[in-house]
């Protein structure tokens, strides 16, 4: 999961101009289920326009906003409401939800259909099989949920436990391990909760998504050894051969390139890819800094 700045896309009209679908929409809703109100079913269609959805996939490049998969060749584009429009599943479900973001630009995103429903899941480092994803939960930590849009949601906003890339760097959340396992980080407390939570919820663990990220840790891993190997060759042959010694100077460029595209926001798994190309440069610091850092 990786940082997405909200700003450099604008809100699609539909869901900002004044009589548009999405403020008409948001309009009704209220009336329908603020206290007193009549409360019936109540269908949203506002945020299912072509051009939110076209906005998100510019927005998230074309990767879920939760495990950074790239889907949208294969799989529908499916906006996914960060806080549930038409229920909270919080143990006995509350109905209705945010009813009054349903059409909200900062409250969609683009995911993919395992992180976003429930599914049934093999689990890294677990024999058991669960069902698990987003679907209407949003958890808080020590918090009742906003029912009422007069209130707003900045009171709970410090008691969320799903991580939201649009207003916070995962990074601080999440870090990533040898096998392409994803880890919360800190050792207690909210940070700690939080990222607890958010892989849980998101079912960042399971076994194929896994096997997806291991293989770009592979990949990734490859490179890094070459630009060992050609620093060390470059480094040998530097002060007598500077004919064979620009050759591997020149391989050198080449795999640190590869290894700045994978940390591209476009590609996907850039945020393991950063974690571990940031460690591999600190690291081999002494060894790269002649060439390379």
């Amino acid at each position: 999961m990786i940082f997405v700045d909200r700003t450099t896309v604008a809100a699609p009209a539909v869901l900002t101009v004044a009589g548009g679908k999405g403020l008409d929409e948001k309009k009704q809703a209220i009336i329908n289920f603020q206290p007193g109100g009549p409360g019936k079913k109540f269908t949203f269609k506002a945020y299912t326009d072509d051009s939110v959805r076209d906005a998100l996939t510019v927005l998230f490049k074309k990767k879920c906003a939760y495990c950074e998969s790239t889907f949208v060749h294969t799989s529908f584009k499916n906006i996914e409401h960060f806080r549930p429009k038409s229920k909270i599943a919080e143990g006995v479900p509350l109905k209705p939800g945010y009813y009054w973001l349903a059409s909200d630009w900062d409250n969609l995103f683009l995911a993919c259909t395992l992180c976003n429903s429930q599914q049934t899941h093999a689990i890294h480092g677990s024999a058991i099989v669960e069902s698990l994803g987003k679907m209407d939960q949003f958890p808080l930590h020590n918090f009742s949920h906003v029912r009422d849009h007069r209130i707003g949601i900045s009171t709970e906003e410090p008691r969320r436990l799903l991580i939201n890339p649009c207003k916070e760097d995962p990074e601080k959340f999440l870090s990533y391990g040898n096998d392409g396992n994803i880890l919360p980080k800190g050792q207690r407390g909210l940070v700690r909760l939080k990222g607890e939570k958010s892989i849980r919820v998101y079912a960042l663990q399971r076994i194929d998504l896994i096997d997806e990220r291991k293989k770009v840790r592979i990949a990734i891993e490859r490179q890094q050894q070459n630009v060992i190997d050609y620093t060390q060759y470059f480094l040998t042959f530097a002060d007598n051969n500077p004919i064979l010694a620009a050759s591997f100077e020149l391989k050198i460029d080449e795999h640190m390139d590869i290894l700045k595209e994978f940390m591209d926001p476009n590609a996907p798994y850039s945020a393991m890819a950063k974690e571990m190309i940031t460690n591999f440069i600190a690291n081999q610091k002494r060894l790269l800094t002649p060439k390379v850092v």
